[in-house]
């Protein structure tokens, strides 16, 4: 299966793309940074990239302002 049909399977309210090869659940998201091109850190404190085309919906997600 892809990326795409496991995203199609779990919930929308929960789960997040934050790039091409990357599916996050947001409950386990602490932080976001935008330095270094956009990261966010979960809580068992991996750093995971965001791209720059999912940043914007991210922050919406997350409800947090565009600037």
């Amino acid at each position: 299966k892809t990326l795409s049909d496991i995203e199609e399977m779990l919930p929308p309210e929960l789960f997040h793309r934050i790039h091409h090869s990357t599916l996050v659940n947001l409950s386990h998201v602490t932080h976001l940074f935008k330095s270094d091109g956009g990261y966010i850190v979960l809580e068992n404190g991996e750093k995971l990239a965001v791209s720059k085309s999912k940043k914007d919906g991210l922050m919406e997600r997350l409800g947090l302002k565009k600037d």
